[in-house]
């Protein structure tokens, strides 16, 4: 009985988080025009594409340490990386980290999210990396 006030709250958390995603995710996709084939212009899709590709060393990453790290190493090309915090989550067999991001300026922020596609949320940069599959 004494974990349920506990479970509440952590189904509640995972509920708010996979809105959050599925809305961040939304609103990137549209921003970036993804979608060619609805009149988007080709080079949004470019541009969308070539994030696409950006991320791609992130979605490979195993653990949050490794996600850390290339994280940290991507964003040296933006600036100096001041905050970092991840939080790992998993529904329906898809495992997701939202990594939010802080660099020394805005200029160096603005690059980076429109490099990646990414958002901000709050008075982050918000970066969601869809990762591997927990091993069974």
């Amino acid at each position: 009985m004494r974990n349920q006030p506990a479970r509440a709250m952590y189904d509640q958390l995972e509920d708010a988080f996979s809105s959050i995603t599925m809305q961040l995710r939304s609103a990137i996709e549209d921003l970036s025009g993804r979608n060619h084939r609805h009149g988007q212009p080709a080079a949004s899709v470019r541009a969308a594409s070539a994030a696409a590709d950006r991320l791609k060393p992130l979605a490979g990453c195993r653990d949050v340490g490794s996600l850390k790290s290339a994280v940290q190493e991507m964003c040296a090309e933006f600036g100096k990386l001041t905050y970092i915090d991840i939080l790992t989550m998993a529904e329906a067999e898809k495992r997701r980290a939202l990594c939010f991001l802080r660099l020394e300026s805005e200029t160096q922020e603005r690059r980076l999210m429109t490099s990646l596609g990414a958002c901000r949320f709050g008075n982050d940069v918000l970066v969601v990396v869809d990762l591997p599959s927990a091993p069974s």
